[in-house]
């Protein structure tokens, strides 16, 4: 008789902090399972009812079809220019040098300190490219010149 009141007492406790545990967790774990029903209905749509793509199949628009891309650029062209001349340009940046002259036609720019923490840019320009006036012009660094060698510039 006592051991069967020592069972109840310990089932009683066992209930007792099982409810405990679900009263506290209950939002988790529906949370947990309406996330897996939604992940579950979504791959079930798409292997359903969306019409499969076939391997390799591509768009094309009508109008890239006949025009090739610019290699620095990305601008759409005529004629297709595999490797295009590229010139660097040192401009200066800073206060007194203010306003820079042809920048917004460069298709890079790149700055970097150089003595004194004064900043320079080094400006990419193609050799299809007509820009009006760059400026004002400085001399250039090592550094920079590994970079324009990136382009053969």
């Amino acid at each position: 008789m006592a051991g069967d009141m020592i069972k109840i007492k310990a089932l009683k406790s066992f209930l007792l902090a099982t409810v405990k545990y679900w009263q506290k967790n209950w939002l988790w774990y529906s949370l947990g399972g309406v996330i897996i029903c939604l992940g579950l209905a979504s791959y079930t749509f798409r292997v359903a009812w969306l019409p499969e793509s076939k391997a390799g199949q591509t768009v094309v628009d009508q109008e890239e079809s006949s025009s090739w891309r610019h290699p620095l650029t990305g601008q759409i062209i005529s004629e297709e220019i595999t490797r295009p001349q590229v010139f660097g340009v040192m401009v200066e940046n800073s206060a007194e040098a203010w306003p820079l002259s042809g920048i917004e036609e460069a298709f890079l720019v790149i700055e970097a300190p150089v003595e004194a923490k004064i900043p320079r840019l080094i400006a990419f320009f193609s050799a299809d490219q007509t820009v009006d006036q760059i400026g004002p012009v400085r001399s250039a660094r090592p550094y920079y010149l590994d970079w324009a060698g990136e382009f053969d510039a």
